[in-house]
This record gives structure tokens, C-alpha cells and sequence, in this order.
């Protein structure tokens, strides 16, 4: 099970006010009443506040407007929007747990030779990509995609 700082999960919040230490190590996401003080937890709906001064978390991501009682242990970080907040945390966890497929064509794609395909793309199986199309800078066209006559796939398209 991999732990990583807060200072560094914080980061990927936008202007968070932390009260408490950025130094814990946190490794999973939990709920309020199940977290420990490895896990990140959120308050997502006010309707589950009455959890927040319980919560043995690590660390919670709280409302910027949340003037309720506060858990004893736990780092405190204040965002605009919590769920947004995680949600921002869990698309960054995410890009670890895929595949890094190695950019080029697969042999049973369809090119046109008129498209434009970045050389940093990925493009799988019995894809075709039609006439005049581009396909951007790290773009992943998955088995069996069609990419009409000139549509554009942007930078980090997935």
C-alpha cells in the first residue's frame, strides 16, 4: 500500500487552507464514520456533518464555510467545493492505475494518408481515422474508434 504526503496531495487542490500538519501520510480515501488516521476523508452533503467531529481521519477536506465542531486529530483543508476537490484527487490516482500503452499505430489501423496523427499517439486496433483528421500530442484513439473526415483529437485525448 503506497502512503503519500499531504503536502504534496494538497497541490492538487485549488487554494486549500490547511490548518494542522502537512506532514502525515495518508493512504486511502474513507468515509467519515470509517476513516483512520491513514485515510483522506470529504464532507460532500452537509446532511453527514454531524460526522465530522467523530471522524478519525488523517486528514478532511471540508467546505470553506463549515463552522461546525472539528475533529481533534485530524488535518483540517478548506476548499470551495470538497467533492470537487476529491474528485480532482481521484482522476490523479487514476492516471497510476492504467496501463502506459507505448505510443504508435497499431498494424491493423486505418490511416488516411492525408490525416495527421502525432507521433506521441496511441492508436489501437482496427481504428480508422479518415481523411484530413488530426489527432494531437498524446492522444489514445482506442480498438475500433472512427475519426471522421477532419475531427480534430486534441492534446491528452482520451
Amino acid at each position: 500500500m503506497n502512503a503519500y504526503k499531504l503536502s504534496e496531495i494538497v497541490k492538487i487542490f485549488d487554494k486549500p487552507e490547511v490548518k494542522g500538519s502537512l506532514d502525515i501520510e495518508l493512504s486511502a480515501i474513507s468515509s467519515l464514520g470509517e476513516a483512520k488516521p491513514t485515510d483522506l476523508t470529504f464532507l460532500g452533503n452537509k446532511k453527514y456533518a454531524h460526522e465530522v467531529p467523530l471522524t478519525r481521519a488523517g486528514a478532511i477536506l471540508l467546505p470553506r464555510d463549515y463552522a461546525e465542531a472539528l475533529p481533534e486529530n485530524s488535518t483540517i483543508i478548506y476548499v470551495d467545493n470538497p467533492s470537487l476537490e476529491l474528485a480532482k484527487l481521484c482522476g490523479f490516482i487514476e492516471q497510476f492505475l492504467w496501463k502506459k500503452p507505448q505510443a504508435g499505430v497499431h498494424p491493423s489501423a486505418v490511416i488516411d494518408p492525408t490525416a495527421k496523427v502525432a507521433k506521441s499517439a496511441v492508436i489501437g486496433p482496427n481504428a480508422v481515422i479518415c481523411e484530413n483528421a488530426v489527432v494531437g500530442e498524446r492522444a489514445r484513439i482506442q480498438a475500433n474508434n472512427y475519426i471522421g473526415i477532419g475531427a480534430v483529437i486534441g492534446d491528452d485525448a482520451w
